[in-house]
């Protein structure tokens, strides 16, 4: 009877021990599974961008250039998001400055200074998109994709050696304000409260426009842009 008795004592002790070990235990409470992307946010980002130019003379087989613009840029964003389980819709609108630039050797043809070259350069000054976003998000994580309207304006100079016998321009300086499209994706990660940072790729292809500089060629020519953006990002959430 006595062993009985010490027995049940015994085990109701490591019972009760075991019970006020794991009381020291915390409670785990499990994440949610999805963030909250839903609300308006304003943003900075900064990134690096290279475009692409051809140009050519319809007129002329024997004229046309092709090169290559590379630069920094830095600008501001905003935009509003709306999310449904794990699906995110939104729309952004961002303007960046830049100083992307490149340049070619042009053969110069016009007929009171042929023999002579130009050197046509092409500064990107500023970008402006304004696109939709979709994305599912997976937890902190949400990968997007974009699409909509792009404008820029870049610096076209033309800077001229003129031939020894006729002489010619010194300089040229053309503004031209394009509009395209765009499209991108990217990933934006919740960090921090009420903070985020992303990633994101930007393809914009502005098409072709007519361009008129003698000291490049005697009559119009057309130059197309295309401009690729790789950027970072934070954003801030008002909620």
């Amino acid at each position: 009877m006595k062993k009985y008795f010490l027995a049940t004592i015994s085990a109701l002790a490591l019972l009760g021990g075991s019970a006020s070990a794991a009381d020291l235990i915390p409670e785990v409470k499990a994440a949610p599974v999805f963030y909250n992307w839903s609300g308006f946010y304003v943003g900075a980002d900064v990134g690096t961008a290279w475009a692409s130019y051809n140009g050519d003379d319809r007129f002329d087989a024997s004229f046309s250039t092709s090169y290559q613009a590379y630069g920094v840029l830095a600008g501001v964003h905003g935009g509003w998001n709306y999310q449904t389980g794990p699906l995110v819709f939104g729309v952004e609108a961002n303007l960046d400055y830049s100083n992307a630039r490149g340049s070619a050797a042009v053969v110069n043809e016009i007929g009171e200074n042929a023999g002579g070259s130009a050197n046509l350069a092409s500064r990107v000054d500023w970008i402006a998109t304004f696109v939709g976003r979709g994305g599912i998000t997976s937890g902190p994580v949400l990968y997007y994709l974009l699409g909509g309207i792009a404008l820029n304006n870049t610096e076209h100079t033309a800077e001229v050696t003129p031939s020894i016998v006729n002489g010619g321009f010194a300089e040229q300086t053309i503004r031209a304000s394009r509009s395209g499209y765009v499209l991108g994706a990217g990933a934006e990660f919740a960090v921090w409260q009420n903070f985020s940072a992303k990633l994101e790729y930007n393809y914009m292809d502005f098409g072709r426009i007519s361009m008129s500089s003698p000291a490049v060629e005697g009559e119009p020519f057309y130059l197309d842009q295309q401009v690729h953006v790789l950027k970072l990002g934070l954003s801030y959430f008002f909620r």
